[in-house]
Parts: structure tokens; sequence; C-alpha cells
């Protein structure tokens, strides 16, 4: 089944294509129908036509043209997407929350703020500030990151992942077995300082408009350094 379904979304691609035309009107009452090769409005139109032949003409000469998008707008549709599920060029802001992480010690709350640039759907180059902290011993953490991140897939139902390497500022708990007349004991205390700080997340990604999105994620923190943590959960993102 799925293989006659390929077939017959590669003939649908075929018959558009053999049927598509651009079209452009002459102020003299020409016009000529082919392939447009290029158009730069305000300075020249090159098309080809079904015969091979090549023309090109200044704008002086040009009474309109109208772009015969049939053969994008097929394949958008047989592929699952359009304009509207892509991440637009530009800046970009992500709140990321995990109400209960799960962690070494207890259970976690964390909220993460990117923002930054991106460069196109796939890639996003930022930065961001974060807070986290565990519900019953005190343990909190504010990271300091550069991030990237990227999307897969155009549908309306997308994967997406992402990376944040930097740094947190924090306190946590630890502790340590003494040996004193001749048994142990076991002591815990608090450390506060930096740690190295790693994220790392995999989801889906929901499109609603290019502007806004929502993400369902997995995510993973680790810390490293003068106060140790892991923690996973799953979380909720927005994008905007």
């Amino acid at each position: 089944m799925k293989r006659i379904t390929l077939i017959m979304l590669a003939l649908l691609i075929a018959i558009v294509s053999s049927t598509a035309q651009n079209v452009v009107n002459l102020k003299n009452g020409s016009i000529i129908r082919g392939e447009l090769i290029e158009y730069i409005p305000g300075e020249k139109t090159t098309i080809q036509t079904p015969d091979g032949n090549i023309f090109v003409f200044n704008d002086e000469d040009v009474a309109s043209v109208i772009r015969d998008e049939s053969i994008e707008n097929a394949t958008n549709k047989i592929a699952g997407y359009n304009e509207k599920y892509l991440a637009p060029r530009g800046y970009r802001g992500f709140i990321d929350i995990t109400p209960f992480d799960l962690t070494i010690q207890s259970l976690a709350f964390s909220l993460n703020t990117t923002h930054g640039y991106q460069f196109n759907h796939n890639v996003f180059v930022g930065g961001g500030v974060g807070f986290s902290a565990n519900y019953a011993n005190g343990f909190f953490s504010i990271p300091i990151y550069a991030s990237f991140k990227g999307n897969v897939a155009r549908g309306a139902v997308q994967f997406t992942y992402g990376l944040n390497v930097g740094f947190g500022i924090g306190r946590g708990e630890s502790s340590d077995y003494y040996y004193i007349n001749d048994s142990y004991r076991y002591e815990d205390y608090i450390i506060t300082g930096t740690s190295f700080y790693n994220n790392y997340s995999i989801g889906m990604r929901l499109p609603v408009n290019p502007n806004f999105a929502v993400k369902i994620i997995s995510e993973m923190d680790l810390y490293m350094g003068a106060y140790v943590n892991f923690g996973w959960g799953i979380g909720l993102g927005f994008e905007f």
C-alpha cells in the first residue's frame, strides 16, 4: 500500500510539472509561456519556451509576469508542509519549563529562557539563563549558557533537539564519611560555587503559526564542579 501511494504521488508531481507554465505578457500584446529562468522585478525577465527557445525581456517591455506555483504547491502538499510550519529567519525566543525533574537528590523544578538568531528552519544559535531548584533539600542553580537548537522535518509535527553549554551558579548538598574512634561517621554539608552545566533535549515541535510553536521535550541536566547534580524530566516549551 505504501509503495502504491508513493507511485501515485510521483505521478501527481509529473502531471503537474507537465502542465505548469509561467506567463509573460508583453506591452505589444504578445504572450510568452514557458519556464521562468530568471525574474528580476524592475530589471529583466528570462523565459524558456517549450520548444527550447530562450527570450530575455527588459522591464520596459513587460506588462506583467504570472508565475505558476503549481509544482511548488503540489510538492509542499505531498511533503505535508507549508510556510506556516517553518521557523522564520531572524530573532527567536524560547521558554522551557520542566515542573518535575528526577534528580539524584530529589524532585526539582527548572525554567530556562533562551534568545538568539534563527539562521534557517534547522539551525538556531543563541544564549540564555535559567533557574533550577530541588523541592526538598535546598539545592538551586542559575545556569548561564550558549544554546544550539534545530528542527527536523517540515510538517505539522516535527522533531526538535537542543544543546545548552555553560556554567551554573548555586549550591548543592554533599556528604562525606569520617573515620572517628574506630567507627565511620556520615556527615552532610552544603557546597556553594560554580559548576559546569550541560543540557540536552529532544522532542516534538508543534507549530501554531510562523511566529509561535509549542514543544514537548525530554531534557537532561548535568552539573559537574563545586556541586554535582543530574536530572531528567519531561517538559513543555514555547517558541516565539
